[in-house]
């Protein structure tokens, strides 16, 4: 609560204020529902400015050969509960009944030196075992974002399986800018982005993996035309020129 009120005092007396998703703005006090507003001032001295991505660099590609032929769902996150990385593992094992030629690629690891996450890890590790999914979910660790456009492009679908504290996901706009649509739970920030969304448990994750598997081309070609009309790094420039000009 004091966390809190501290965060509120310093913006309502904060001249300029930007945040990349509608949910602070919420917690801060203003009617502000999920998307209004983007690259705008929403109230004197507010803006609600998302994270974009360079929809040139990140687009559909060929994609690895060597990756496609595992029929990858791609689960780039860091390895901390937040992340909800051990709610997609659990999904996954129920929607591979139906789909055993299927695999998960988490694409992320544990954050050095931070102990929770790097139990975290371990518990990932003994739960795929406990699953019996030694041989379909694989840990590719972290990987340089210049290699990303072929993971995204290899993969059936991506899932953002976020518990909690995660903004306009820079990982969900990469992937629909690559044509591979994504699945996130309806949590904070991720609720301004055109993702399709679930509750962060177990059962709506795979319930949403069926869906989206039996349409992910219609769905990833109209996630990367929202992305790539909304979320570009021009309509981001165009907004923070304005949020500098606005303090002068």
């Amino acid at each position: 609560m004091a966390r809190k009120f501290l965060a509120r005092f310093a913006f309502q007396r904060a001249t300029q204020f930007v945040a990349n998703d509608t949910f602070v703005l919420r917690e801060m006090g203003l009617d502000v529902s999920p998307r209004q507003g983007m690259f705008q001032e929403v109230s004197p001295g507010k803006w609600f400015v998302p994270n974009c991505v360079d929809v040139g660099l990140f687009a559909p590609r060929q994609g690895l050969p060597e990756l496609k032929e595992k029929n990858p769902i791609i689960v780039p996150r860091n390895l901390t509960y937040s992340r909800g990385v051990d709610l997609a593992v659990s999904a996954y094992a129920s929607f591979r009944e139906k789909h055993p030629d299927t695999s998960l690629v988490i694409i992320g690891d544990a954050i050095p030196g931070v102990r929770e996450s790097e139990e975290f890890k371990e518990k990932l590790l003994s739960q795929v075992k406990s699953l019996g999914l030694d041989s379909k979910v694989f840990f590719l660790g972290r990987l340089a974002p210049a290699e990303m456009p072929e993971v995204y492009s290899s993969a059936l679908f991506t899932l953002i399986p976020t518990r909690c504290s995660e903004g306009t996901s820079l990982s969900a706009l990469e992937s629909m800018a690559c044509g591979t649509p994504v699945i996130s739970t309806d949590v904070e920030g991720l609720l301004d982005l055109p993702t399709l969304k679930c509750e962060a448990t177990v059962e709506s994750l795979a319930d949403a993996m069926e869906r989206v598997f039996k349409q992910r081309e219609e769905l990833g070609r109209s996630q990367r035309k929202q992305v790539a009309e909304n979320y570009n790094l021009a309509n981001w420039q165009r907004a923070w020129m304005k949020v500098v000009g606005n303090r002068y």
